[in-house]
Parts: structure tokens; C-alpha cells; sequence
């Protein structure tokens, strides 16, 4: 559901980078994921600023645009 997507920020990006030690990668490309769900988001956003210690999901939900 479009309502419960959120675009890929810059912020994301990162937290994405330090929680599972890996990048998003070809960014620049249409294929590529652009678009996560505000759950992961959300977790990922509180995990960067040090307000939870892990996401409540194992496999976060990057879905393409």
C-alpha cells in the first residue's frame, strides 16, 4: 500500500549501512529499490539514534518504486 512507503532518504540510507553492514546499492538506477516501508523505517531511524537496539523485523522491506 502506497500509504505505508516511504522514500529512501539519506538518513535511511545510513542506518540501513550501520545496521546490516551493507549498502543499497545502484541507487542511480530505476530498478533499484527506492521506496521502504515506514515499519523498517521507523525502526531504522531509532536504531541510528541509539533508541532501540535492533528492528523488530529480521529482513527489513525495501520494495521497488
Amino acid at each position: 500500500m502506497k500509504k505505508e512507503r516511504e522514500n529512501i532518504s539519506e538518513l535511511i540510507y545510513k542506518a540501513y549501512r550501520a545496521y546490516f553492514d551493507v549498502t543499497l546499492g545502484d541507487q542511480d538506477k530505476p530498478g533499484a529499490p527506492h521506496v521502504a516501508c515506514l515499519t523498517c523505517e521507523f525502526g531504522l531511524r531509532k536504531f541510528y539514534h541509539g533508541k532501540q537496539g535492533r528492528l523488530a523485523l529480521g529482513v527489513p522491506m525495501v520494495l521497488a518504486s
